[in-house]
């Protein structure tokens, strides 16, 4: 239940209106593949959806929900295995939907050599420390990770396989680093500059180390998403201004 959209309403929020970001440095990756910090993992949370996802109540409570998956992941095998279903009606922001071939996308191509900031632990559970001997080529080359790992058996489903139980697993993929990355819109080292959004929002203009500028995402569907809301029209975040400035300018 926790996992179907829409999300609940946050009390007194009203829609509209533009919200300024000042931030002093220029943030560290949009390639989703590449986040592991906190402020480019906060505006992930506007672009980039994965298959599960935190959520938190009014009380602090936080737990683990399905984002784009039907809920947090089903277990099986004493835990070594888990399977995703995607929900109906994912679309990328050129419309394209999103499938489990997309899913397995996002992971083998974190096995490639310009993927080396974003977090390690499934990839190195699904193949070991020296995951990148697996897949060298990171599936841009054809080749993919055996189902035995990693099995698409259809668009709908996605199962992972582990040598050990991997009870962390659904808290695991809410990370923004398992965000997913189209296959069609991959650019691999240029994808940095204009990554395709899945969230409720979707880059306009990016000036790196200048600004970021993000406009509603019009193929989001808040029917399939539990945890955003789309209520302002948009986010423009001003880098390069120093925390003093910023003072004076709130003033």
């Amino acid at each position: 239940a926790g996992s179907t959209g829409p999300a609940k309403d946050v009390p007194g929020a009203k829609p509209g209106g533009t919200i300024t970001v000042y931030q002093e440095a220029g943030l560290s990756h949009l390639d989703p593949g590449q986040i592991y910090v906190s402020d480019a993992g906060q505006v992930a949370n506007l672009l980039f959806r994965r298959l599960t996802q935190f959520q938190e109540d009014d009380k602090g409570n936080v737990s683990v929900a399905g984002d784009l998956a039907t809920d947090s992941g089903k277990s099986s095998d004493g835990g070594k295995t888990w399977t995703f279903t995607l929900k109906d009606g994912i679309k990328d922001e050129n419309g394209n939907p999103i499938t489990s071939a997309d899913v397995r996308h996002s992971v083998e191509r974190l096995y490639a050599k310009f993927i080396f900031d974003g977090p390690t632990y499934l990839q190195t559970w699904l193949s070991g420390a020296d995951y990148r001997k697996a897949l060298p080529g990171g599936g841009f080359d054809g080749k993919h990770l055996p189902a035995s790992v990693l099995d698409t058996p259809d668009d709908k489903t996605v199962v992972f396989h582990f040598d050990q139980p991997r009870p962390d697993l659904p808290q695991t993929l809410a990370m923004a680093g398992y965000a997913v990355v189209p296959a069609k819109g991959d650019t691999k080292e240029r994808y940095e500059k204009k990554p395709v959004s899945t969230g409720p929002y979707k880059i306009a203009e990016n000036k790196a180390g200048k600004t970021l500028k993000l406009v509603k995402n019009t193929n989001w569907d808040p029917k399939t998403d539990s945890g955003r809301h789309q209520y302002v029209d948009g986010f423009t975040i001003q880098f390069g201004v120093t925390e003093s400035t910023q003072t004076k300018r709130l003033i």
